[in-house]
């Protein structure tokens, strides 16, 4: 219970100090990501068991990833300020009660396993019967916020590609026109 304490802190207060209000997208923001979800797995899958039914409970986990992962994505907006033409995200309530509820699932689930028998002898009977082994559990709660950061990563930097590059001599006129919004009717000088 310690571990998935610990793990699911670590992964929702990285999410939050880096990632929740308004932020600016640059590669701060996407490289640490990108270099410490390989070692983070590896590190939990060079001793994991790999049959076929261990492989399609991480896959199974991997979709929920997925899952939470397009929903917190949803609650992920980008735009290019209208003041200095960076890009920024903003990330609110939805973002991270996303967050919360997807860690807390991990938590509750090995509460459940340590507090409630029948659940324990059910999810016993579970592994047995489809010959998942207990060393699997750990990558599985791993594959869950590292494919949610991993949709994240990916859907903003498909949409960053969809902004114009930053010209740092658009003025704030042109600005507020690249964002749909009217430019200042000009002064004739009266």
């Amino acid at each position: 219970m310690q571990e998935a304490l610990i793990v699911g802190a670590v992964f929702f207060g990285y999410m939050m100090l880096t990632q929740f209000g308004r932020r600016r997208w640059t590669w701060h923001k996407w490289l640490p990501p990108v270099v410490a979800i390989p070692v983070f797995v590896g590190i939990y899958f060079a001793k994991a068991p790999h049959t076929w039914q261990d492989v399609l409970a991480y896959a199974a986990c991997g979709v929920l990833g997925l899952a939470f992962g397009v929903l917190a994505i949803v609650f992920t907006k980008m735009y290019r300020s209208g003041t200095d033409g960076r890009l920024y995200t903003l990330c609110g309530v939805g973002f991270a009660v996303t967050w919360l509820v997807a860690m807390g699932l991990r938590v509750g689930f090995v509460w459940a396993l340590q507090n409630i028998d029948p659940f324990r002898t059910g999810f016993g009977r579970f592994m047995v019967e489809n010959d998942i082994a207990k060393d699997a559990i750990a990558p599985c709660f791993v594959i869950l916020p590292c494919v949610m950061i991993s949709v994240r990563i990916i859907a903003l930097g498909l949409r960053a590609r969809r902004f114009p590059p930053h010209d740092d001599r658009m003025t704030a006129s042109t600005h507020r026109l690249a964002e749909g919004q009217p430019a200042p009717s000009p002064s004739n000088g009266r």
